[in-house]
């Protein structure tokens, strides 16, 4: 490739900039990252990102587009373990005993804050 020469109008930033834009938009940056990285304003790149459309005679759009990788599969499939299925037969026994265990507990409190004397009258203590 022939290397370009820098004109009297561009910066070495703009023209770094414009040279590496498409290798590290195509590594997942954006053109924000991009502008940072080359200490120019995100105004600024989009305009350079414009001018290098029209150099390479290809359309502005396709500049923004961040190509993809195809995704790999790691691992093989044989080690997914299948989404194990909730039992629900045994959920109204169960429900029915936690329900128990609760009023028990709740019965329980009462009981002990009535009989704590330092409970105000207003909250069911005896004092």
């Amino acid at each position: 490739m022939k290397e370009e020469v820098v004109t009297l109008k561009e910066s070495e930033r703009s023209f770094q900039f414009k040279k590496n834009y498409v290798k590290m938009r195509s590594k997942g940056m954006s053109v924000r990252d991009i502008a940072k990285y080359y200490h120019i304003a995100e105004t600024y790149a989009y305009k350079l990102i414009q001018q290098l459309a029209e150099r390479l005679k290809i359309p502005y759009e396709s500049l923004l587009n961040r190509p993809h990788c195809a995704h790999i599969m790691i691992g093989s499939a044989e080690k997914v373990h299948p989404v194990k299925r909730t039992d629900f037969s045994d959920f109204d026994k169960v429900f029915l005993e936690k329900v128990k265990m609760y009023e028990k507990t709740l019965s329980h409190m009462d009981k002990v804050l009535k009989e704590w004397p330092i409970m105000p009258k207003e909250l069911g203590g005896c004092e």
